[in-house]
């Protein structure tokens, strides 16, 4: 599997037709005065040859060296430009996915959904703006994030409906996806 297609958590799959561009580098300057200090950051950048169906370019992880080859490439939650603080021994990876969705949700292209925070400190809220093609809207996911060398095998979870306010927890990576939510058929249990 080492030089064949990258094993991904349950929560994604490969998007055969798309692809990203390479893992991108940056050093970013967080604190102030003396408390100033320079962070790595790794990320991944949009790409216009992948997108279609709602795939989207993800970044993903997984600890560097011949014996890890065959690991699964762990997700890396992005910030809203697209990168994550770069951790020690580790290989990254932008790699064209899907998400799994829960039943009931049909993802479509992405269109022009995206988080937006609402406050601040503690009681930032998140929610979810923008317009998706079609009968689709812009709804709220969530997906567990992984425990440090543990396989990720947490689905993901819809919290938001179109505009819906939440709070976020910590250990939760959210992303907005534009979805068409199928309505229950009378006696049928979702």
């Amino acid at each position: 599997m080492g030089d064949g297609a990258p094993k991904l958590p349950p929560a994604f799959t490969l998007c055969d037709d798309g692809a990203c561009g390479e893992a991108k580098k940056r050093i970013v300057t967080i604190g102030e005065g003396a408390k100033q200090k320079n962070v790595p950051e790794v990320g991944c950048e949009k790409s216009e040859k992948c997108g279609s169906g709602g795939c989207y370019c993800q970044l993903f992880l997984r600890r560097e060296g011949e014996k890890h080859k065959d690991d699964t490439w762990e997700m890396a939650p992005m910030d809203g430009e697209g990168f994550t603080h770069e951790r020690e021994k580790h290989v990254y990876r932008c790699l064209c996915v899907k998400p799994v969705l829960p039943d009931g949700y049909t993802l479509f292209a992405c269109g022009e959904c995206k988080q937006e925070a609402i406050g601040e400190g503690g009681g930032r809220q998140i929610k979810c703006v923008g317009k998706c093609p079609g009968e689709a809207n812009c709804h709220l996911f969530r997906i567990k994030l992984p425990e440090k060398d543990k396989d990720h095998k947490d689905p993901w979870e819809h919290v938001a409906e179109p505009g819906g306010l939440i709070l976020p927890e910590k250990g939760y990576y959210y992303r907005c996806f534009c979805v068409k939510k199928e309505e229950k058929k009378d006696g049928e249990k979702k």
